[in-house]
């Protein structure tokens, strides 16, 4: 009897650390089984249970998640004033990993990240390697003219600013947004040089560390580009802090040279914006324009129903109909009627205490990143609030499931001595 309990616990154990490998390693693509991927994970977790264990997860897990647990009690509640109720109920689900991601951390028992971790970064580097050939077999079936005109003329200005064009519009070609996708890679990169743990060596670290650089410039979208370079300047500066002045002034040239070429290849989507902020009084259209309105919009919602919001689930809709009344909705390129930013998407749907809660789900990791010396976790941290300035990160799928997930990775891997 003991013995087939045994031989249970180890193929709970074995399917436990396959689920988690697989979604893990099929999370920067985005699909629509990671849901049932979780659920099966739960599952196991909850067959598996000891109370023991319990116990020492919540006091290590519950500090970094208890604020997106009280915003998603918060929101589920905000459906009571809610006049698109079903549409809230949907919204809701598809927010439960708030409440799955605790749990999940909470009520396993042994939980494998090395290999998860290795999975992950090794899916986002074949998403960039297979963007690539991607590339080069749209240019093979799509732009021959392109090529054989290259062939005859040479490479100049114009041939480098059309690869860089297509190359940005035609590198993902699944279903990925950019943005996300591009937050996805900064994670590794998080990983590979902010972490703790040593997943890869040097030399497949730096190599990692520029393809992925590369990938994230090509894509240009902006605040990751920022945030990119950022962490490129702190990984330099702590490479070469004890190295001889010799090598720092070589490093610094190569260093300054990877630079040039980033900003050049990036530079388009900056200099449309710039285009854009310096004739705003003229224009009429364009993605900054579009933020602006949107940001105008959900401020004068906001004014409407400051404290409680208008409900978890009427955000579109009121963000809609105002629109409509302020005369924005014909100016849409493509109308999502989202405000483009988690804060303020907070305080249209679920009001002041909402936004005082997504506030609190950021803030409370962030100080124990800071207690605890925890340098990935508050980089991760700080790189989510930043990215939810602009997007709505933590309504997505991809946003949302990273984000938590390695959170708790983060908390299992910097924290707990294995």
């Amino acid at each position: 009897m003991k013995s087939e309990r045994l031989q249970h616990k180890r193929i709970l154990v074995h399917l436990n650390d396959i689920l988690m490998l697989a979604f893990a390693a099929l999370l920067p693509l985005n699909l629509k089984l990671l849901p049932l991927l979780l659920a099966a994970l739960l599952g196991i977790a909850l067959l598996r249970i000891q109370k023991e264990t319990i116990l020492q997860n919540l006091k290590l897990f519950i500090p970094y998640f208890i604020g997106f647990v009280l915003l998603f009690v918060w929101q589920a509640i905000s459906l009571i004033w809610t006049t698109e109720v079903s549409f809230g109920v949907d919204k809701l689900g598809r927010r439960a990993f708030y409440i799955v991601a605790p749990a999940l951390f909470v009520l396993t028992n042994r939980i494998e990240f090395i290999k998860p971790v290795k999975a992950y970064i090794v899916s986002n580097i074949i998403l960039c390697l297979a963007g690539f050939v991607h590339l080069v077999i749209f240019f093979i079936t799509e732009k021959m003219h392109f090529i054989e005109r290259t062939l005859q003329e040479g490479v100049n200005s114009e041939t480098a600013s059309y690869l860089i064009f297509h190359g940005r519009n035609n590198f993902i070609f699944l279903d990925i947004h950019r943005t996300y996708f591009c937050f996805s890679l900064i994670i590794c990169i998080l990983v590979l040089f902010f972490s703790k743990k040593s997943y890869f060596g040097t030399h497949i670290k730096y190599l990692a560390l520029g393809l992925i650089s590369f990938v994230i410039f090509l894509l240009q979208a902006k605040i990751t580009v920022i945030i990119l370079v950022i962490l490129l300047v702190t990984i330099f500066l702590v490479e070469v802090r004890k190295k001889p002045v010799k090598v720092k002034f070589w490093a610094s040239i190569v260093f300054g040279s990877v630079l040039l070429l980033g900003f050049h290849v990036s530079s388009p989507r900056f200099n449309r914006m710039i285009n854009e902020i310096s004739n705003i009084s003229e224009n009429t259209n364009g993605s900054f324009i579009e933020r602006i309105n949107y940001t105008n919009t959900a401020i004068a919602l906001i004014k409407e129903a400051p404290i409680i919001g208008h409900g978890f689930g009427d955000v579109r809709t009121v963000m809609k109909q105002k629109m409509e009344h302020l005369n924005y909705a014909d100016k849409l390129e493509q109308p999502s009627y989202d405000p483009h930013n988690e804060f303020l998407k907070a305080l249209v749907g679920t009001g002041l205490i909402g936004f005082l809660l997504l506030t609190m789900a950021l803030i409370t990791p962030l100080f124990f990143s800071i207690k605890e010396k925890n340098l990935a976790m508050g980089i991760l941290i700080g790189t989510i609030s930043i990215l939810c300035l602009v997007e709505p990160l933590l309504s997505r799928q991809m946003g949302m499931f990273t984000s938590l997930f390695f959170i708790g990775i983060f908390v299992k891997s910097e924290l707990v001595n294995e």
